[in-house]
């Protein structure tokens, strides 16, 4: 599998795709109240420390 790695300033229209892997986080992960109070700022105010990587397709399948 050949992946691209980018940050969201670079592909701003990834944006759902890369906010929408959290979904597929596990339990413990998705009730960690300081993450999820900051969790959705990062990648609106900060999109440049967003990295992902996307498949051949063009689907994403990791972020940090």
């Amino acid at each position: 599998m050949q992946l691209t790695v980018s940050s969201l300033a670079e592909r701003p229209e990834k944006f759902e795709q890369v906010v929408g892997v959290a979904a597929s986080w596990p339990e413990p992960v998705l009730n960690d109240p300081v993450g999820n109070a900051h969790y959705g700022r990062i990648a609106t105010e900060l999109p440049e420390y967003v990295q992902f990587a996307e498949d051949e397709q063009g689907e994403v399948v990791a972020h940090a």
